[in-house]
């Protein structure tokens, strides 16, 4: 009867997997299913890691204009020759501290962003691995064995 019935959906796969046994009907459809989630997920985790470099390189390009700016700004202070050397030596060691602060308050930002994005990209791809892992039992029964419940 089920030989009959996958003869005339004419819709058959044969594989390894399956020992060469047929399957049709909502059994294809659902492993089908199944299938699509994986990569629904890994395009949802795709797409938020693509986001998250995009992120991660405007936060570098507006790190990189402030610098500039402030890099200016501080050769513009530094430029008239009038002054005491001492003074000048002074407002570039505090404009170095400054600069050096800065650019490892930058640094933490952009890693926090990136172990964000990184942490929800795999918490996407975990939750379809649980989720797959309970489409199994079905499919073992699909394939004859006995599911243990």
């Amino acid at each position: 009867m089920a030989d009959a019935d996958v003869k005339k959906s004419g819709f058959m796969v044969f594989s390894m997997a399956n020992n060469g046994l047929p399957f049709s009907g909502p059994e294809v459809e659902t492993i089908f299913a199944s299938q699509r989630k994986n990569v629904e997920a890994i395009m949802q985790a795709n797409r938020l890691a693509f986001d998250g470099i995009r992120v991660v390189w405007l936060r570098q390009l507006g790190f990189i204009q402030e610098a500039v700016e402030g890099l200016k700004t501080h050769v513009g202070d530094l430029a008239p020759p009038s002054g005491p050397l001492n003074e000048k030596l002074a407002k570039h060691a505090e404009y170095s501290k400054q600069a050096f602060e800065k650019n490892l308050a930058n640094a933490c930002e952009l890693t926090e962003i990136a172990t964000k994005v990184t942490t929800d990209a795999t918490n996407i791809i975990n939750q379809r691995f649980r989720e797959s892992l309970d489409e199994v039992p079905h499919l073992r029964k699909w394939n004859g064995e006995a599911t243990s419940s």
